[in-house]
């Protein structure tokens, strides 16, 4: 994929380029031209320690959508104490 044009504005990105991707939701603006949203949503994290202290867990992740579909990116740690 060559990537024609690209519009940073605050927290979204717009991608501009020739061919559709497969499993995307672009969208078609003209003929060999189409175009992906991806709004980036907030930054969240989760930590849990359950009562008897056997083990922990810490989990954080980032929110975005792509073309109005909601995806996410993160990761997770566990281990014990």
């Amino acid at each position: 994929m060559k990537i024609t044009k690209l519009v940073k504005k605050g927290t979204s990105y717009q991608i501009d380029y020739r061919t559709p991707l497969k499993g995307f939701a672009d969208h078609k603006i003209g003929p060999h031209h189409y175009r992906l949203t991806i709004k980036q949503g907030r930054h969240q994290s989760k930590g849990y320690t359950p009562v008897d202290d056997t083990y922990d867990t810490a989990a954080s992740w980032t929110n975005f959508k792509v073309n109005g579909r909601a995806y996410f990116v993160g990761d997770a740690e566990w281990g014990l104490n």
